[in-house]
């Protein structure tokens, strides 16, 4: 009986210690997906603020098409050089920088009329006095970067209403 003690001893050494390892490795798997989960999420976050950036952007654009009077007058919006920064200095001092818009370097217009919904409005021919309303079409292209610097560019057909005469 005392040989087979012999032989055992250290077997719960052993096992402990196996044990020890495959929780160290479980802990160590554990920790990696977490760290990637979170650069995964802030790469999320990041490009999010850049997409709100632009369609705040896009707002101020919509709101320009709007004021338009004619398909003939092309309002200005923001270029790459003079953006419109968004928020307060003092809730972007980690980044350094604010989120900002401005139009679309691609277009040398990035708002501007590129033709009519064809036939007028739907519903009928509607008419203000001897003035024929026309739906027109708005092509509106922003820029928006985020805080970080991720940027998000949006695209957007507009329909304005016009009269226009006979």
């Amino acid at each position: 009986m005392s040989e087979n003690r012999k032989r055992e001893s250290g077997s719960a050494l052993f096992i402990a210690v196996m044990m020890l390892v495959l929780m160290g490795a479980l802990g160590i798997v554990a920790l990696n997906s977490v760290t990637t989960d979170r650069q995964v999420a802030g790469l999320q976050n990041r490009a999010i603020s850049a997409f709100y950036t632009a369609e705040a952007g896009l707002a101020e654009a919509r709101s320009l098409v709007e004021d338009v009077g004619s398909r003939s007058s092309t309002p200005t919006f923001h270029t790459q050089g003079t953006p419109f920064q968004l928020g307060d200095t003092a809730l972007y001092d980690r980044e350094g920088t604010q989120p900002l818009y401005y139009g679309d370097p691609a277009f040398p217009n990035p708002i501007r009329w590129i033709g009519d919904s064809g036939g007028g409005m739907s519903g009928g021919n509607l008419q203000v006095g001897k003035q024929k309303l026309m739906e027109t079409l708005w092509q509106l292209n922003v820029v928006g970067e985020g805080a970080t610097g991720a940027r998000s560019r949006v695209e957007v057909v507009e329909i304005k209403v016009l009269s226009q005469g006979y």
